[in-house]
């Protein structure tokens, strides 16, 4: 059965995550340590009966996105590009960790779930058509 409090989740964005797996090997992309974390204690830790996934965010605005040189176009680009018209938000991000702790979760392990509303399907950051 699932046992609460067994669970390991790492968060990143969409374009920390979405690195080939010659990037990854090398550890040339920013999200690469992210990935190999998680893929690390997905087999460390399932032998223990925990589970280890990450999280793949959408562009949230958030202070640290707001650091970000040119976020204004960021933000205005995602909610022009994205399924849903908006923007991935903290609560969104929450929901799904939730899912994580659900009981029947516990054969889930080393994935990476997208949370965007469908953001990485359309393919963020190019501009848009029309």
């Amino acid at each position: 059965g699932h046992r609460l409090g067994r669970e390991v989740l790492l968060v990143g964005e969409v374009h920390e995550l979405d690195v080939s797996l010659h990037e990854l090997e090398q550890g040339q992309e920013p999200g690469a340590d992210v990935l190999l974390q998680r893929a690390e204690l997905a087999a460390e830790l399932a032998t223990r009966g925990i589970t280890a996934n990450a999280i793949r965010a959408g562009v949230t605005d958030t202070p640290a996105l707001r650091m970000i040189p040119g976020h204004e176009m960021m933000i205005e680009v995602t909610r022009l590009r994205n399924p849903g018209g908006r923007l991935t938000t903290p609560e969104d991000i929450g929901a799904a960790i939730t899912v994580f702790c659900k009981k029947g979760t516990d054969w889930m392990t080393g994935n990476v779930i997208g949370v965007d509303g469908g953001e990485d399907v359309v393919g963020f950051g190019e501009a848009p058509k029309g």
